[in-house]
């Protein structure tokens, strides 16, 4: 997708320039629907990571500001977000959580973000 931004305003506005390509979930859709589903689905990619984070807390040994760091730098690691064939946000946690701080991620996810499956 190649998007193009306009910075002139604080907030910036983005417009849909093409499609390079669109995956085999966006391929049905036309090309303003895929770009408005794909605006949808991404920042609840990204507030799913930030929900998971705040469980885990503060790393050991580190400020909030280090530990958001590692976090970034090592998200692969912690987490996988995909969407399933029904549009349903899936994430899967590789990080080692205890049964409550799995609940906690669980509930955070649903009450922030709405229908999503903690695999």
């Amino acid at each position: 997708m190649v998007e193009r931004y306009d910075t002139a305003d604080f907030e910036g506005t983005r417009a849909l320039v093409r499609f390079e390509a669109k995956c085999p979930l966006h391929t049905s859709l036309s090309d303003a629907d895929a770009y408005a589903a794909l605006r949808d689905e991404n920042p609840r990619w990204m507030k799913a990571f930030m929900e998971l984070t705040e469980v885990l807390g503060v790393r050991p040994g580190m400020d909030r500001k280090a530990s958001d760091a590692w976090y970034a730098e090592h998200m692969d690691e912690l987490y996988e977000a995909r969407y399933s064939p029904a549009r349903e946000l899936e994430v899967t946690v590789k990080a080692v959580l205890s049964g409550p701080e799995r609940t906690r991620v669980a509930t955070a996810l649903t009450t922030r973000l709405g229908k999503v499956r903690l695999v």
